[in-house]
């Protein structure tokens, strides 16, 4: 079931790529940039909400998220989800000998941004209702629906920016973890109760944007060093 979003919005996303950038080894910035054509590489991050309007690219629809019905857990499937394209974007790409300079370039584009996908919430969510885009709520008295409170809302009325998610840096180690794409998900998987739970007769408030902005901007951080560490193993 089509969930119609843009994860984290336009922000999020090169919020995410940038501290990327900021930990890429310098022959892996130079490498990445040649396969780009030049394309600044947080503005690449977008490229996959930029092209739901061309329906050349409907069969990627299903790749920015994964659904789970309420009380199941993850079980692997066949069926295109962000698990499974994250997985087979990176395999791809370490194994990239023999293929076109565009074919990389847009496996490249399709890692980043889902890579910014996959750490929002709301992307490991629930089919009935669309990730949270059937969830009406109103936001500090505006009308929104639960997922655009969690992609772009919230970043915005709390203007989260890099420094903001840089001052959780301390919390992690920048080489700590070895690539684990279904933990990661189980990781937003776990913060969807709490995200619907929170929400007081349809409505966010204040008090629910304070509570949730440390948690974006950690994810945010999160999902630019774990970027960072995939880009440089696979272009070493």
């Amino acid at each position: 079931m089509p969930i119609a979003c843009l994860a984290w919005g336009s922000d999020g996303h090169k919020m995410m790529a940038k501290i990327a950038e900021d930990y890429l080894d310098n022959h892996v910035k130079d490498s990445i940039r040649y396969y780009l054509g030049g394309e600044d590489f947080p503005d690449c991050s977008v490229w996959m909400d930029e092209i739901k309007s061309d329906s050349t690219y409907d069969y990627m629809f299903q790749y920015h998220y994964i659904n789970i019905p309420e009380g199941e857990e993850y079980r692997p499937t066949e069926n295109p989800n962000i698990v499974n394209q994250l997985q087979a974007v990176i395999e791809r790409l370490q194994h990239r000998e023999g293929r076109t300079k565009e074919e990389i370039a847009v496996d490249i584009k399709i890692l980043v941004h889902l890579m910014g996908d996959l750490h929002q919430p709301l992307h490991a969510g629930y089919a009935v209702d669309r990730g949270g885009n059937d969830v009406k709520v109103s936001f500090v008295g505006e009308e929104s629906n639960l997922h655009k409170v969690w992609d772009i809302d919230i970043i915005e009325d709390q203007r989260i920016n890099i420094d903001s998610c840089y001052k959780w840096l301390g919390d992690y180690s920048v080489k700590e973890e070895k690539t684990d794409i279904v933990k990661w998900m189980k990781e937003s998987r776990n913060n969807l109760k709490p995200a619907y739970e929170d929400v007081r007769n349809g409505k966010v408030d204040k008090t629910y944007v304070l509570k949730y902005k440390p948690l974006i901007e950690q994810r945010l951080l999160q999902s630019g060093l774990r970027l960072s560490n995939i880009l440089n193993e696979v272009f070493a």
